[in-house]
């Protein structure tokens, strides 16, 4: 059976989808966990996430908390990994570690533009003008904007970084694709 591909948009409201489906998580942190793990793209250990969204929990209840963010995570994508081979699961936990793992036909806004950014340094030529402005037209707001999460400073430390980083890239692009337009008398 074929896997029904995730859509992932990270940028601006975060909007999650199996094929029409819409995944939803029913925490703000689970929502974070899930788009660190996304972003991130390697395995964590529970003590890292643990630390990271819950620092001023004693270590029992901020296990509880990712187990409970964990078991929320599986919920939400459960639609989707039903049609995944055993082998391809997205939501991967093998003793102290955690991951996502992407599957082939799945998107992701970011990958999308980050690989616009690389055409502008990896052309030795002009780049083509399409993937740009649709990387650019794709752009729906800052990195995951609107799940500011008061009480964990070292996350909020990496999504505002995370938010610098994917502005700057955008800005390169749009600097880009404006001065080749002007340059070709297009305006």
């Amino acid at each position: 059976m074929g896997s029904v591909p995730l859509t992932i948009r990270l940028l601006g409201p975060i909007e999650i989808r199996s094929g029409e489906r819409e995944i939803t998580f029913t925490t703000r942190k689970a929502v974070a966990l899930f788009a660190y793990l996304v972003v991130t793209g390697t395995r964590h250990s529970r003590e890292h996430l643990m630390d990271l969204f819950w620092p001023t929990s004693d270590l029992a209840h901020a296990r509880l908390s990712l187990r409970r963010a964990l078991t929320l995570l599986r919920q939400g994508l459960g639609a989707a990994e039903q049609t995944l081979p055993a082998a391809a699961v997205r939501l991967n936990t093998r003793g102290d570690l955690v991951w996502v793992t992407l599957c082939p036909g799945d998107v992701m806004d970011l990958r999308d533009l980050a690989a616009a950014a690389r055409l502008l340094v990896a052309e030795p030529q002009p780049p083509p003008l399409v993937p740009l402005v649709a990387a650019a037209e794709a752009y729906r707001g800052p990195f995951c904007q609107d799940l500011a999460l008061e009480d964990t400073p070292d996350f909020e430390h990496w999504r505002v970084g995370q938010r610098v980083h994917w502005e700057a890239q955008l800005g390169n692009i749009a600097e880009y694709v404006t001065q080749r337009l002007l340059d070709e008398g297009q305006t």
